[in-house]
């Protein structure tokens, strides 16, 4: 497992919702930082939290409501079967705007992925874009 810490944001962390994301360039299972990583800031997001692993040019994604769960021992293979892969995104999300219904926390769950003809990718991000149906219609 390799990290790489950015510089780009200035000299200290900035306080927001809990974004992580890693690549094991050793190619083991990338699940478990993920998890550990979203564990580690669950106090930044109650609403809702999700993980997408990425392999062989697929996401694999699980979203949810409410904080990053444990996860026993004995259940950790089955996530691995569930999201399979060396690269990874994750949030945990704290509502600041919008509805608060829980179909709309769902529909605002992370990791989002985006398709356009044979183009995918997934992100993860702190903050609103509040022109989502205009630049969809762009």
């Amino acid at each position: 497992m390799t990290a790489f810490l950015s510089t780009d944001m200035g000299e200290h962390p900035k306080i927001a919702c809990g974004v992580f994301g890693a690549i094991s360039l050793s190619k083991q299972p990338i699940f478990p930082y993920i998890y550990w990583g979203l564990r580690a800031q669950n106090h930044r997001g109650h609403q809702s939290h999700g993980f997408l692993t990425y392999l062989n040019g697929e996401f694999y994604a699980y979203r949810s409501l409410d904080l990053v769960p444990k996860i026993k021992t004995s259940a950790i293979h089955e996530w691995f079967k569930r999201l399979p892969g060396y690269v990874g995104i994750g949030n945990v999300r704290y509502t600041t705007s919008g509805k608060t219904d829980e179909k709309s926390l769902l529909a605002g769950t992370q990791p989002v992925i985006a398709s356009m003809n044979d183009f995918k990718v997934a992100i993860s991000f702190n903050g609103n874009v509040v022109n989502t149906f205009q630049l969809k219609n762009e």
